[in-house]
C-alpha cells in the first residue's frame, strides 16, 4: 500500500513536470471584464494602472534584465529588495519597501520519490493597486487562482483579496503534501504494529527531511499571515471570512505537522530499540559461545601438553573419556545459562 501511494505521488509529480511552464501574464482588474493577456515584452505603458482598477503581473520566471528593470521602476522597488527577490533561497518573510509590501513564501511539491521539496520561493510585491508575483519555480496553483481573481467585483479591495486567494491556493498545495506525509507515516506504523514488518531507517530519514521542509514552509507562514492581518490597511482580506479560513488552514497544517512529528519520533525510537535489541542478541550469542567453549579450550590445551607421564595417556578409553567430559561440561554450562535466563 505504501509503495503504491509513493508511486502515485511520483506519477503526480511527473505529470506536473510535463505541463509547460506558465507565461508572463498581465491581469487588469477593473471590476468589469477583468481580462488577462499574455505579454512577452513588458513596457511601462502596459503597467499603467487603469482608473478605479488594479494590475496583477504574474511571472513564471524572471525575465530579461531590461524587463526586470522595467518592473522595478514601475513598482519602485529598491535595489536591496531586487536582490532579495532574486535570491531563490530567501527565507519566508514579510517586510515593507516604500509603498510596497513584500511577501516571500514557499510552495511545497512532491518529487518523483514522493518526498516534500520546495524548488524555489514564490515572491509577491503588493501596493494599493498593484500586485507582482515572481515565481522562481513552478506554481500551478497561480493559474487556478487567476481564474478566481477575475471574478472579483470590488476594485478598491482587489489586491488584498487577490493575494488572499493566491495564498489560499498555495496553502492548499502545502496541506496536500503534509497530509500525504502523514498518511505515509500512518501506513508505516500500521505495517509495523499489525504485520511486524521491520522499519527501514532510510525511509524514516527521507520522511524526517520532508517534515523539516514542510515546517520551513508552514511555520513562518503562520507568523506572516498574523502580521498581515494586523497591518493597517490589512494586507489580506476577502469575502466569506477568507483570511480567517486561511488562518484555520495554517493552524490545521501546523497541527498535522506536530502529530506527524510525534509519530515519526515514535517510529524512530522503535527503529532504534530494534537495532539495540539486535545488537544485544548478537552480543548474547557471542558471550554464550565464549562461555561454553572456554572450559573446552582449557581441557584441550591441557591434554595437548607433551609430557611423558600424563593420566590416561596410554589408556584405550582415554580419548573417548576426554570427549565425554568436554561434552558434559558444555551441556552443564548451557543449562546453567538457560536457568539464569542469560541465553
Amino acid at each position: 500500500m505504501l509503495k503504491q501511494k509513493i508511486d502515485t505521488a511520483a506519477l503526480f509529480a511527473q505529470k506536473k513536470a510535463e505541463v509547460p511552464s506558465s507565461t508572463r501574464t498581465l491581469l487588469t482588474l477593473d471590476g468589469r471584464e477583468n481580462a488577462y493577456s499574455t505579454v512577452e515584452e513588458l513596457t511601462e505603458d502596459l503597467l499603467t494602472i487603469p482608473e478605479e482598477g488594479a494590475l496583477w503581473l504574474d511571472l513564471s520566471l524572471f525575465g530579461s534584465h531590461d524587463q526586470v528593470m522595467t518592473i522595478a521602476r514601475s513598482f519602485k522597488l529598491s535595489p536591496a529588495t531586487q536582490n532579495i527577490l532574486e535570491n531563490r533561497k530567501q527565507q519566508p518573510r514579510l517586510f515593507r519597501d516604500g509603498n510596497n509590501r513584500i511577501l516571500i513564501c514557499r510552495h511545497l511539491q512532491l518529487n518523483e520519490s514522493g518526498n516534500a521539496v520546495f524548488y524555489n520561493n514564490v515572491c509577491f510585491a503588493a501596493s494599493a493597486n498593484r500586485l507582482l508575483s515572481l515565481q522562481h519555480g513552478r506554481c500551478d496553483r497561480l493559474k487556478n487562482a487567476r481564474t478566481l481573481v477575475t471574478t472579483l467585483q470590488k476594485p478598491h479591495n482587489t489586491i488584498p483579496q487577490a493575494l488572499t486567494l493566491i495564498l489560499g491556493k498555495i496553502l492548499d498545495d502545502n496541506c496536500e503534501v503534509i497530509n500525504f506525509l502523514e498518511e505515509r507515516l500512518q501506513l508505516l506504523a500500521s505495517a509495523y504494529s499489525e504485520q511486524d514488518e521491520p522499519i527501514d531507517p532510510k525511509e524514516l530519514l527521507r520522511l524526517r527531511r520532508s517534515l523539516v521542509t514542510a515546517k520551513q514552509a508552514v511555520y513562518p507562514m503562520r507568523r506572516i499571515v498574523s502580521r498581515a492581518l494586523r497591518q493597517d490597511p490589512p494586507l489580506l482580506i476577502g469575502c466569506e471570512n477568507a483570511p480567517e479560513l486561511l488562518k484555520i488552514k495554517l493552524e490545521g497544517a501546523a497541527l498535522t505537522l506536530s502529530v506527524a512529528d510525534e509519530l515519526l519520533a515514535s517510529l524512530e525510537q522503535l527503529c532504534s530499540n530494534a537495532a539495540i535489541e539486535r545488537s544485544a542478541d548478537i552480543q548474547a550469542t557471542l558471550t554464550t559461545a565464549a562461555v561454553v567453549f572456554l572450559p573446552l579450550i582449557c581441557i584441550s590445551s591441557i591434554f595437548a601438553m607433551n609430557f611423558q607421564y600424563m593420566p590416561e595417556l596410554n589408556s584405550q578409553w582415554g580419548y573417548p573419556l576426554c570427549l565425554g567430559v568436554m561434552a558434559l561440561v558444555a551441556i552443564f554450562t548451557l543449562r546453567k545459562l538457560q536457568r539464569k535466563k542469560w541465553y
